[in-house]
């Protein structure tokens, strides 16, 4: 509806106007009922200065405007305090010195027994409507009470308030009359009339007040701040926001809170971290201290095998060359023997036995070196060199020995391959045929249940001559849609998917094949029904396994799968465990689900997203690819293993062969066995011995010589043998010392560990802190040194570890001292400190997260929210603004101010800092505020915090963010106004007019009924060219024409007739003259010895009459 000003000329009568008001009490209008009658015309009030024109101006003003807003007397200036209710009830008329206390004291008409009572009747001849007001007044214990009546009877004082009992009975009374209200507060009471007039808001009724006692515009901007645009009342938003963001700023604080007690917890978990680093550090130097005797006994145990090892040898030797060199001796003393003979026999047969000696003795080298070639031979092909000492052969047969033991326990390692392999062949080949079955049968069929249990299907509809298609398995007729749940999914529906349907046409034929036949299986058939229908309708459970999966649509059981899903598989998914164990029923992404509180299931025994166990969907093209992958992997395993086990075959062989070779090889026990070196030197012996007899004449002489030669080499062998016996003796000695030694070492390691890591450590600081290698006579000493290294270290981080904890318990007294409260359990020391690092995670993995969570969703829907919320309804309240000020300035243009010129109101952008400010705060506070990843600006967040703060007025600023607060936030005070006069015919710029000040009198005035005129034509919604109008018409001016020039008067009067309103005028016996062109009545206040007012009334006909005369 556009508002356009009323200026038709058949609604002079339109909307509610005055048609009478009546008094009683009121002032000096003492115990009578005085009547003014309208008669819904314009009126005149006159009389002499102190009659009582006021009085009945504040009784009016009474009837329609909040009392706590009213200045009695207000247009004749009087002090606020000079009249009240409580004198107006009373009577009170003159004020007289008090002879005790020297002071004025009030005379009244009446005493605090008497009552008072208004009442005025508004009719709106469109709507053939009356409206009664009326308040009623009495006093109790100095203390004015009243009550309000609005009715839509022809209410009277005489009539309804006289010979009443009590006021509780007057009140029932009232009540009992048709179309009547009672109301204790005026706010009830004024909501009611305004609704029942067309009155839309409170500030109509507050421009009326204005009115009254208008004397000029003054300020133009203020005057339509505070007569012409309604107050946004704004203040419960803002109350609302402040109160929302109390909580935020809460959980702000509750977030700080947290990241304070992070931030002093960090450097505790940071320097315990670091103090049982230390400490572990420190112990592994202790373990490896302790340890030292084992360790240097692994050393000494090696080097005193390899010592003893090398002592066997020696005694072995020692033993072989005892043995040679007794047979030497043995060997020459029968020489001797014999030599000794023959020179008995003179040396006949010396010669003889000489060559038969050689004989023998050449027989048993070439055995001999037989042997030794036989020997060489099995050494070279066990890729060791010629043996052709003792020595030598020795050190050969100690290292044969070794990789003689050796291989019996790699031929174990070679057998156990050759027998895993052997078995993994025959899987995969097992693996391999059942899975080229599977390849075979899904390549021919679409399906995805097994081939074994399909298989019983197939051959069921054979024999039944039935398509499979009228024999479906459920998981035949399923797919899910969300892949990410196809796991979990195809775990919990798995038993139901392997269920065949079978229709009730089909179950006698179906139930009789299977009770017959040995299925060589298990079976699960559904009786269903596909011809009825469910009605029953049920309602899918959010994120629910139903909603992430498809019935295929073209299958004739397409409703019974569904129902199936809906009875039995209507469970949520969810994401978290909290949500999982929090439902009746759950499916975990992991395939965990329960189908009641107390029942719990999950299946690991195959990977969840093992595709070939997945049995869902109405094609197999996924789990074909599958299986074939599945194939090509397992056909690539067995190459693999079958390649291995030839390998270890070949291995296995030439392993066999070695130990053939090293067993012959070991059979030779001594190296005598191999050592024909030995015989060429008896041979020389003989064979010279020989040369000499045969060149020799004198063989007595010959063989005295040998014998003597024989016996000295007697004695020398005899010598040697005995020097070996000695040495065979110290040998014993020496093997003995180290056998002992051997076996403390051994008694040592058998009864004591040593951990690798530790072994690791010290094999590392021994490299540093020893430059040679161990030996057995440096053990003791290399140990000692080590230990002496080892100590330092550990000296060396026992003072690091005091440090560390001295340092914690620092951080843990500052966590307590700083936050009692949550410490109460908690006491400094480096034992706590898990109950510190406890508390660490619990704040970063718990309630920072959750208090950061809670601050951005307040900080995002509620205050963030609240503050678009309060701009938006700000920026509504400027629009609307600005569209009155249109819509007030469109009218305007109706109303010829001056001759061809009119007035057109102009609305500009207040100037006020204040105001800039917080409209450009409010513009960056919703811009941004938090970002799509939900980070919020904490600098946003002090911005806003800073306005909250003003708005609840900061402690030692109340009165100054009060005003601040006030002038921001009344979108009001957003602009500042002016006026314009400008020309009809081409509505150029005539005068300008920023508010009254620097006009004439003149000016002044029709400037100010201009725009109060506007004002009231659009706070009360005069409607156009109608007489049906429900729109409040009735306006008093009190004293304002009596001061103003003729001209302005006439102006104002013409204005308010055009407008169609219902004017009383107050104004001198002087102006009315000027006045009573535009009036119907007049009405004469009298008041003779100023304690006893009167109302003369008469038609203004009546008037002009007596005044001629």
């Amino acid at each position: 509806m556009e508002l356009r000003f009323d200026f038709a000329s058949d609604d002079k009568s339109a909307g509610f106007r005055l048609e009478e008001f009546e008094l009683y009490n009121w002032g000096t209008y003492d115990k009578k009922i005085v009547s003014l009658n309208l008669a819904k015309n314009n009126a005149l009030l006159t009389g002499d200065i102190g009659s009582g024109k006021s009085t009945v101006v504040d009784a009016l003003t009474t009837l329609l405007v909040p009392h706590n807003k009213i200045t009695f007397n207000k247009a004749a200036g009087a002090d606020t305090k000079e009249r009240t209710i409580h004198s107006y009830i009373v009577g009170e008329y003159k004020a007289t010195q008090d002879e005790n206390f020297g002071h004025s004291k009030a005379v009244s008409l009446r005493d605090e027994s008497s009552f008072s009572v208004l009442l005025g009747r508004f009719e709106n001849i469109g709507f053939d409507e009356s409206v009664t007001l009326a308040q009623f007044f009495y006093i109790t214990q100095g203390q004015v009470n009243k009550f309000f009546i609005v009715s839509k009877s022809k209410v009277s004082i005489k009539k309804d308030f006289f010979n009443f009992e009590d006021i509780r009975a007057l009140k029932k009374r009232l009540r009992t009359l048709a179309h009547t209200e009672v109301y204790e507060t005026f706010k009830d009471y004024s909501k009611y009339f305004r609704r029942e007039m067309g009155i839309k808001n409170e500030q109509a009724l507050n421009l009326f007040y204005q009115t009254v006692s208008l004397k000029s515009i003054g300020n133009l901007t203020e005057f339509i701040r505070t007569h012409m645009l309604e107050d946004s009342k704004i203040d419960n938003k803002i109350d609302e926001l402040c109160l929302n963001f109390a909580q935020l700023n809460h959980t702000h604080d509750l977030v700080l809170r947290a990241k304070r007690q992070i931030e002093l917890l960090k450097p505790i978990s940071k320097e315990y971290k670091k103090h049982q680093e230390t400490l572990k550090i420190q112990e592994l130097y202790i373990n490896m201290r302790s340890a030292l005797n084992y360790y240097f006994s692994v050393f000494e145990s090696e080097l005193l095998l390899e010592k003893l090892q090398e002592l066997y040898r020696e005694r072995t030797k020692n033993e072989s060359n005892q043995k040679l060199s007794h047979e030497y001796v043995e060997k020459l003393n029968d020489e001797i023997i014999n030599l000794k003979l023959e020179l008995q026999k003179n040396g006949a047969d010396r010669i003889n036995k000489i060559q038969e000696d050689i004989k023998q003795l050449s027989l048993l080298m070439s055995n001999v070196k037989q042997e030794n070639e036989t020997y060489n031979t099995l050494v070279k092909k066990l890729e060791f060199g010629a043996v052709s000492n003792e020595h030598r052969f020795l050190l050969t047969q100690a290292q044969m020995q070794e990789q003689y033991e050796n291989i019996e326990e790699e031929k174990t390692l070679y057998e156990n391959q050759i027998s895993i392999d052997t078995v993994s062949l025959e899987k995969y080949n097992q693996e391999l045929k059942l899975l080229g079955e599977e390849i075979v049968y899904l390549k021919n069929n679409p399906s995805n249940i097994p081939h074994r249990i399909s298989k019983m299907r197939d051959t069921m509809a054979q024999e039944l001559d039935l398509d499979v298609k009228q024999l479906p398995f459920v998981g035949e007729l399923i797919e899910v849609q969300d892949a990410s749940w196809n796991g979990a999914i195809e775990r919990i529906l798995h038993n139901t998917a392997l269920s065949l349907l079978v229709d009730s046409d089909l179950y006698e034929r179906i139930s009789t094949y299977v009770d017959k036949t040995n299925l060589k299986g298990k079976l699960v058939y559904l009786k269903v029904d596909t011809k009825k229908q469910k009605n029953n309708y049920v309602e899918n459970t959010l994120n629910s396994i139903v909603s992430k999966v498809q019935v295929k649509a073209d299958s004739a059981y397409f409703e019974v799968v569904k129902d199936i899903l809906n009875e039995r598989f209507n469970i949520p998914c969810v994401d978290t465990l909290d949500d999982f164990r929090r439902f009746k029923k759950a499916l975990s992404i992991n395939g965990q689900f329960k189908t009641n509180l107390s029942r719990h299931e999950k299946d690991d025994r195959f990977d969840i997203n093992d595709k070939s166990k997945w049995i869902l969907g109405w094609d197999n093209i996924s789990k074909l690819q599958e299986f074939e992958e599945q194939y090509k992997s397992v056909a690539e395993k067995k190459d693999f293993v079958q390649t291995r086990l030839s390998e270890v075959k070949v291995k296995e062989k030439n392993l066999q062969r070695k130990r053939d070779l090293l067993r012959d090889a070991l059979k030779y026990e001594s190296f005598q066995k191999i050592n024909w070196y030995r015989f060429t030197k008896e041979i020389e012996v003989l064979n010279t011995e020989k040369e000499e007899l045969e060149k020799s004449s004198d063989i007595i002489q010959t063989l005295k010589d040998t014998l003597f030669q024989t016996q000295i080499k007697y004695k020398d062998a005899k010598n040697k043998l005995d020097t070996l016996i000695s040495e065979s003796g110290k040998l014993e000695e020496k093997i003995e010392t180290r056998e002992l030694e051997q076996n403390k070492t051994k008694l040592i390691l058998e009864n004591e560990t040593l951990e690798d890591a530790i072994k690791i450590e010290l094999d590392s600081v021994r490299e540093k802190v020893l430059t040679t290698p161990i030996q057995l006579h440096t053990m003791k000493t290399s140990q000692t040194k080590l230990r002496e290294h080892i100590q330092k270290d550990i000296d060396k981080y026992k003072d690091r570890v005091h440090k560390y904890s001295t340092a914690i318990v620092s951080l843990q007294n500052k966590f307590i001292n700083e936050f009692p409260v949550v410490s109460k359990e908690l006491y400094a020391g480096v034992d706590t400190c898990e109950e510190f690092n406890k508390k660490l995670e619990e704040l970063k993995k718990d309630n920072l997260p959750k208090w950061q969570k809670k601050f951005k969703e307040l900080f995002k829907e509620k205050t963030i929210q609240n503050i678009v919320i309060l701009q938006s309804t700000l920026e509504q309240h400027s629009n609307e603004i600005k569209t009155k000020i249109e819509t007030i300035n469109k009218s305007l243009t109706d109303i010829e101010y001056s001759d061809g010129t009119f007035i057109e109101l102009i609305a500009s952008v207040s100037s006020n800092q204040d105001i800039k400010e917080f409209k450009q705060n409010l513009k960056q506070m919703t811009s941004g505020a938090v970002d799509d990843d939900n980070v919020y600006d904490e600098q946003k967040f002090l911005q806003i915090k800073e306005l909250i703060e003003r708005f609840n007025m900061r402690e030692g600023f109340g009165e100054v963010d009060k005003k601040w607060r006030k002038t921001v936030s009344d979108v009001r005070n957003w602009f500042d106004f002016s006026a314009i006069e400008k020309y009809v015919s081409d509505h150029s710029t005539k005068e300008y007019y920023a508010h009254s000040g620097g006009k004439s009198g003149g000016q002044k005035e029709k400037l100010a009924y201009t725009v109060l005129a506007s004002s009231l034509a659009y706070q009360f919604g005069l409607e156009h060219n109608k007489i049906q109008s429900r729109s409040f018409r009735f306006v008093m001016i009190d004293e304002a024409f009596g001061r103003g020039s003729d001209e302005s008067t006439k102006y104002a009067l013409r204005l308010f007739e055009k407008l169609k309103l219902q004017l009383l005028v107050i104004t001198p016996k002087q102006k009315i003259n000027v006045i009573e062109p535009y009036v119907s009545s007049v009405h004469f206040v009298h008041n003779q010895d100023g304690m006893d007012s009167s109302l003369i009334s008469m038609q203004i006909e009546e008037y002009i009459k007596n005044k001629k005369k």
